[in-house]
C-alpha cells in the first residue's frame, strides 16, 4: 500500500526534474547559440571594418598619387608654355582642394557604411535574442544561428562590393575633374596672349 504511493511520488519528482532539466538544457542551448552568434557577428564586423580601412587607405594613396602626378604634369606643361608662376600656385591649390574633398567624401561614405553594418548586426542580434527567449527550442535556435551567419556573410560581401564600387567611381570622378580643370586652365592661359 505504501510502496505504490512512494513510487508515484518518486515518479512525480522524476518528471519534475526531467522538465526542469529539459528547460535548463533549452535555455543553455539558446544562451550558447546567442553567444556564438554575437561572437561571430562581432568577428565579421571587425573583418568588415578592417577591409574598409584597408580599401580606404588604398583609395587615399591612389587619389593622392594621381593628384600629385597630374600636378607634376601640369607644372611641366606650365613651364613649357611659360605661364606665370601664379598659375602654378593656382593649379596646385586646385589639385589639393580636390584631393581633400575626395578624401572627405570617401571617409563619409565609409562611416555611413560602417554605421549601416553595425545597425544591421544589432538588429540581427536583437532578433536572435527575442526568438531564442520566446520560442526556446534547439532546432529553432540552430536555424536562427544558421540564418544569422548567412545574413552576416551576405552583408560582408555586399559591403565590400559597395566600397569597391564607390572607390572606383570616386577615383574616376577625381581624375576626370582634375584633368578637366587643368585642361581648362591651360586652354585659358594659352588663349590669353592672343
Amino acid at each position: 500500500m505504501h510502496q505504490p504511493r512512494r513510487t508515484e511520488h518518486q515518479t512525480r519528482r522524476g518528471s519534475m526534474s526531467w522538465l526542469e532539466t529539459t528547460t535548463f538544457s533549452r535555455r543553455r542551448v539558446v544562451v550558447v547559440a546567442v553567444v556564438v552568434v554575437i561572437v561571430v557577428v562581432l568577428k565579421e564586423v571587425v573583418a568588415i571594418v578592417a577591409v574598409i580601412v584597408i580599401v580606404l587607405l588604398i583609395v587615399l594613396v591612389v587619389v593622392i598619387v594621381v593628384a600629385v602626378v597630374v600636378v607634376i604634369v601640369v607644372v611641366v606643361v606650365v613651364f613649357v608654355v611659360e605661364v606665370a608662376e601664379i598659375a602654378i600656385v593656382v593649379v596646385v591649390i586646385e589639385a589639393v582642394v580636390v584631393v581633400v574633398i575626395v578624401a572627405v567624401v570617401v571617409v563619409i561614405v565609409v562611416v555611413v557604411v560602417i554605421v549601416v553594418v553595425v545597425v544591421v548586426v544589432v538588429v540581427i542580434v536583437v532578433v536572435v535574442l527575442v526568438v531564442g527567449v520566446v520560442l526556446v527550442g534547439v532546432v529553432i535556435a540552430a536555424a536562427v544561428v544558421v540564418v544569422v551567419l548567412v545574413v552576416v556573410v551576405v552583408v560582408r560581401v555586399v559591403v565590400v562590393v559597395v566600397v569597391v564600387v564607390v572607390v572606383v567611381v570616386v577615383v574616376v570622378v577625381v581624375v576626370v575633374i582634375i584633368v578637366d580643370i587643368e585642361v581648362e586652365d591651360i586652354s585659358f592661359t594659352l588663349q590669353e596672349p592672343e
